[in-house]
């Protein structure tokens, strides 16, 4: 395109970003909670990677270099016969499906080792890291996407499930007057990504699906599905570094469908346990991944929110924090809280640091 570039950077602007390029003491990394990027030394950054996470070997296990052929060889020949399966086999794939598994096989050929990476949680006290699995690229990306594609067709039925910030400030909405004593709470997953067990997420998947079957599309590929996302989770192999590893615990976070068997794993439990335990008492719930919040009142029964937080925690690894009962909380992008006529009453929330990083109109971007 022989048009002249205008820049609405300065000279000096520009070369100090090229300085900064070219070093390598200090790198970029993206925070969490929209806090834009943060400079840190490269050193750091690496021991970080490795305190926080990389060597615990009970989530992750390293590679000797000379068993990585042997890894991908094996990957190679799972991954060939799941293809084969949807290709080939007995089920109702459509033809778009079966191209998309085609052209997967040709593009993605040999690519299965992903990228790992950091991202800051500087708000934090003390600032923590989040570990991240980049599968953009490789083979298991493209079963991840199909996978995913697959239980989109499921989500919806997880009561529980939180949309985003707009849905729970309209279904709050729609309660009306509480009864009188009725308290907010919280729940926060503890790393929920690496807390969940791939045997436990593999059979939990299967008994979701198999108790909604009958309210899926006819024909749906249960099987297939459980096969892709077992193939995902248990070769979740990556590199850090001239490092390789394979995660031995956990969903395969970074992955498509990771935010999906997350989502309906720990709605077994609440379709199953919590739910009919704990609805009378339980004026609302609901639930985005690894944040909740609810609406609870004791009724004649003051101990059965201890029973409650019991309960959450029993349930396979994963392990849940619940803030004590109060009447006003910040959750999502929205501070809630309870009015003196019961009713619930919102607004916007946003954390102190955040610094709005929105596009300028003057920004050298493509208009589009």
């Amino acid at each position: 395109m022989n048009q002249p570039k205008r820049y609405n950077l300065s000279k000096e602007v520009k070369k100090l970003l090229q300085e900064f390029k070219s070093q390598k003491e200090l790198m970029a990394a993206v925070t969490d909670k929209n806090l834009g990027i943060a400079l840190i030394s490269r050193s750091l950054y690496t021991q970080r990677a490795w305190t926080d996470h990389l060597r615990n070997r009970d989530t992750y296990q390293e590679i000797h270099p000379h068993s990585v052929c042997a890894e991908i060889t094996r990957m190679k020949y799972l991954v060939g016969g799941f293809i084969t399966k949807c290709l080939c086999g007995k089920y109702a794939l459509s033809e778009q499906e079966k191209t998309f598994f085609r052209r997967l096989a040709e593009n993605c050929r040999g690519k299965f080792i992903s990228k790992f990476y950091l991202t800051l949680k500087v708000h934090k006290f003390s600032w923590k890291t989040r570990p991240v699995v980049a599968t953009c690229g490789t083979i298991f990306a493209g079963i991840s996407k199909w996978a995913d594609f697959q239980l989109q067709k499921a989500i919806h039925l997880v009561p529980s499930r939180i949309h985003d910030c707009f849905h729970v400030k309209r279904q709050l909405e729609d309660l009306g007057e509480l009864l009188p004593g009725t308290h907010l709470f919280t729940m926060d997953a503890v790393a929920m990504y690496t807390n969940i067990d791939t045997d436990h997420l593999i059979d939990v998947l299967e008994k979701f699906l198999e108790l909604f079957k009958n309210e899926l599309p006819d024909e749906y590929p249960t099987k297939l599905v459980i096969e892709a996302v077992s193939l995902v989770m248990r070769n979740n192999i990556f590199e850090f570094g001239d490092c390789k590893f394979k995660q031995l615990i956990g969903s395969a976070m970074g992955t498509p469908v990771a935010v999906q068997t997350a989502t309906i794993y720990y709605a077994y439990h609440e379709i199953t346990v919590l739910i009919p335990k704990y609805g009378r008492h339980l004026q609302y719930y609901g639930r985005f991944i690894d944040d909740a919040t609810g609406a609870w009142n004791d009724l004649d029964d003051p101990e059965a929110f201890d029973r409650f937080c019991e309960d959450v925690n029993d349930f396979g690894i994963l392990r849940w924090e619940v803030e004590e009962r109060c009447n006003q909380i910040d959750f999502l992008d929205l501070t809630i809280w309870i009015n003196k006529e019961n009713r619930i009453m919102t607004k916007t929330f946003r954390k102190p640091q955040n610094i709005y990083q929105y596009i300028p109109k003057q920004s050298a971007h493509p208009p589009g």
